[in-house]
Parts: C-alpha cells; structure tokens; sequence
C-alpha cells in the first residue's frame, strides 16, 4: 500500500492533467476537497490567526488568495479583530478589470488572479503591516507576482512590511533571505524542508474524475432560495462579513425544517467557502447534528479507491460561476440532506442539475441551493 501522507493533516494527491505541477497537497482541516467538522476547520485557522494576533496586533489588512485560502485567510483577519479590512484575490468576473490589478500563478490550473484595488490607497493609510494569506507556500512565485505589481501602482508599499501568512510553507532558507531583503516575511503553521514532493506512486491505480453527470438534462429539485451575499472580493470589514454570515444562517435556520437530520452536508462553491463553514457551526451549535463542509473547486485531481489516498471520488460539473467552465467536487457521502451555498449571482439550471444528479446518487434525499441575488 502506498503511503499518501506527507504528514498530518497533509496529504499528497495527484493532479489531473498538469504539466506544471503534477501532485497537489491536499489538507485534511481546511474544508476544501475533503469533508471536515465545521470546529475542526475553524481550530486550524485560529491557530494560524492566534499568531498573527500576537505577533502583528496593529494590522488592519487581509488578504485572502483565491481559491484556496479565502476561508483561512478570512480566520486570520477575524483574529485580528472586527475592525480589520479582509479582501480575496479572485478569478472571477464579479469585478471590472478596469478596478483590479492582475497578476499570475504560473502552476496552477487557472493561471490568471486579480486583486481589487479601487480603494486600495485608503486602505494602505489605515495600517503598516499588510498581511497575505495562502494555504501553501512553494517559492513564493505568485507572491512576489503580486507584490511587483501591487508595489508599481501603490510607491507606498515600500514603506509596508508584507507578512505572508500560511498553513504550510515549503519556501528555502535562501530564497525566504530574498524576500526578506525586499520587507517580505513569512510565518506559517507547519514548516517542512520537502521542496518538491514529486511522489508518483507506483501499483495505485489513478483514474480522472467522473463526468457522467456533467450533462444532465432534468432535476428533481425544487428552484434555488436566494441570499444577499458580501462580496469579500472588493474589500469588506470583518464584523459585517460576519454579520452577514450571520444572516445567512439564521435565514437557513428559519426556512428549513432540521428535525430528522443526523448528518448533513454543507457545501461552499469555489472561492465562497467560509459561509458555508460559518452556518455548518450554527447548525451544530443550535441542533443535535453533525454537520461537514466543503466546497467545489477548480483543481483537476485524480481519484483513487486506495484507502490513504485523499481523493476518494470525484465528478466534473459546471461551474455555478460560469456553466462553461468546469468544476469539480470531490470525497462525497451519503447525508441526509445538503445545503448548497454559492454566492454567485447567478447559478445556471445546467449547473444546479448537474450537481444535483451527483449529490442524488449519493442517497441525499433532501437538497437545498442557497445562491445570491
């Protein structure tokens, strides 16, 4: 049996058709490809935010990147306190470009960010620190592109310390000498020396994700509830993205009949995955039910039935953000019910359906999508 574990809570996957970088670390905790206790996730972000709390209390800006660290990094800027500023980078066209400056992340799937900065100015008066959150520090590439960029439209970020924050950092003593140089720091959970584990197993059998339900026509379900979401993308404060996730959840709370329910499924979409984690807690908190959360995704990742393999199945569907692009889910269960919670503005009945045909094969009787608008 091959072993898939770099070490708790990481795990090694392999990515689907990616010349750039062909494995993906794949985290346990974070509420992303693998399903995880709404306490759990959280625990992992405050562990992370606790730091910077301690270490960086004047910082009153955050920033997230898409689409993996929207959830940690806004743990972060919550730690730091309610009348912190959190933004994400994004891939999406919620934005003008005209708003944004954009910048590249060479190995991904989805090469192309973008960072909002209409109001970028005023939010550099407000603090001396600027702190940026990733899930996973390799090289430092996509950071140092964002950083180039950022410092030719704002002069005054030479005069910011920049404090990249992240779950797990593979950065090299040399190359973290570099940054620090140029007033870039780094400060992370878990730090390991393994610069590139290209551990392509031998005797597991990988195969890609399923698109049998990719094209499904009709839907059993009934027409999506709507919600007005925060838009984390063009900056908001901490207290009122967590007002509105409060809303959020008492919305759900009220409309939908939980009695019955041992087990649910809430699932996030793409970069909107705090909400889903945040009304994942409530529900835990208010009834006697376990609750998981994750979220779709744009990584390709290869499946595997191999009991320590991360990826256990996978299915392809359309985007709730664009029906012409795929996304993924991965590691379904049966559940009693799952709620869906996307803030898109608009989600296609193409999309909808299709992830309904998945999450019906699964035995989920009762499904629910919460999308904005």
């Amino acid at each position: 049996m091959e072993n898939w574990s770099l070490f708790y809570p990481i795990k090694i996957a392999k990515r689907y058709k990616n010349t750039k970088r062909s494995y993906l670390l794949v985290n346990c905790l974070q509420g992303k490809h693998m399903p995880v206790r709404p306490e759990k996730a959280i625990g992992l972000y405050k562990s992370l935010g606790t730091f910077f709390k301690d270490q960086y209390p004047n910082a009153k800006l955050v920033i997230g990147f898409a689409e993996t660290a929207t959830a940690v990094g806004f743990g972060v800027a919550k730690a730091l306190g309610n009348d912190v500023t959190y933004l994400t980078t994004t891939r999406e066209p919620h934005i003008s470009d005209d708003d944004c400056i954009c910048f590249f992340e060479e190995h991904s799937h989805a090469t192309e960010q973008k960072i909002y900065v209409k109001e970028f100015k005023s939010l550099l008066h407000r603090t001396n620190e600027i702190i940026m959150i990733d899930d996973e520090i390799s090289t430092g590439k996509t950071l140092l592109n964002i950083t180039n960029e950022l410092k030719r439209a704002f002069p005054e970020i030479y005069d910011k310390r920049i404090v990249i924050g992240s779950i797990l950092n593979r950065i090299t003593k040399e190359r973290e000498d570099i940054f620090n140089q140029n007033n870039i720091y780094f400060e992370s959970v878990f730090k390991t020396s393994v610069s590139d584990p290209e551990l392509i197993r031998n005797g597991t059998e990988l195969t890609a994700p399923s698109d049998e339900f990719y094209n499904a026509k009709t839907t059993d379900n009934h027409k999506p509830f709507h919600f007005a979401f925060s838009n984390v993308r063009t900056s908001i404060n901490v207290q009122d993205y967590l007002d509105n996730c409060q809303q959020l959840a008492c919305y759900i709370m009220e409309h939908f009949n939980f009695s019955g329910y041992k087990r649910i499924l809430v699932l996030g979409t793409e970069e909107c995955m705090y909400p889903a984690i945040y009304v994942a807690r409530m529900i835990e908190n208010k009834y006697n039910i376990e609750a998981f959360c994750h979220a779709t995704t744009r990584s390709p990742i290869c499946v595997s039935r191999d009991k320590e393999y991360p990826i256990q199945n996978g299915y392809i569907i359309p985007s709730f953000y664009d029906d012409k692009r795929i996304s993924y889910i991965y590691n379904l269960q049966e559940y009693d019910a799952a709620f869906v919670i996307s803030d898109t503005i608009r989600a296609s009945e193409n999309a909808i359906t299709s992830l309904d045909k998945v999450l019906a094969s699964y035995h989920i009787t009762d499904r629910f999508y919460i999308i904005g608008g």
